[in-house]
């Protein structure tokens, strides 16, 4: 993203303090914790920089994004089910991690989503029939997780990634 595609970059780039940077906050030893870029019209590719704010804490891109991939980093934890809220979200990578718990059914409310991307993760639990509703969905990549249950029968169209799973 260049800073002259977003609408407002108060004291990006400037030689002051991180934190009167517009959405940023930064620790006590000037870390960028948090980013607050909602609805600020950003364009262009995502900034593979973000993965070099290791005490990032909290980002909230929303209203911005059509794609986000944060694929093959080490990112841990649970998927935030906050990324439902991201509407115009087309595409969601997020493989290749060691991400952990459930696939939100947050994510069935993504309705311009294509395509999601979570392979190669420690996600468990059941794949969200929510998934299935999506009007645009064309692709859905899950392998190398310990889900368990059913592949609902409204993702067969997906084939069964190698999963074992039956349909439902």
């Amino acid at each position: 993203m260049t800073r002259d595609n977003w609408r407002n970059r108060d004291n990006w780039l400037s030689s002051g303090p991180l934190d009167t940077w517009h959405g940023v906050s930064a620790d006590a030893a000037n870390r960028v914790v948090r980013l607050d870029m909602g609805r600020n019209s950003l364009r262009g590719e995502f900034p593979v920089d973000l993965a070099n704010l290791t005490n990032l804490r909290h980002i909230d891109l929303s209203a911005n994004l059509d794609h986000l991939g944060l694929g093959y980093n080490r990112l841990t934890g649970p998927i935030p089910p906050e990324l439902g809220n991201l509407r115009d979200l087309r595409f969601l990578a997020l493989d290749g991690n060691q991400l952990t718990g459930n696939i939100p059914p947050e994510l069935g409310n993504l309705t311009e989503m294509e395509g999601l991307f979570l392979s190669d993760n420690q996600l468990t639990g059941q794949i969200p029939p929510e998934l299935g509703d999506l009007p645009r969905f064309q692709q859905l990549e899950l392998t190398g997780n310990p889900l368990t249950g059913c592949i609902p029968a409204s993702l067969r169209r997906f084939g069964d990634h190698g999963l074992g799973l039956p349909f439902c």
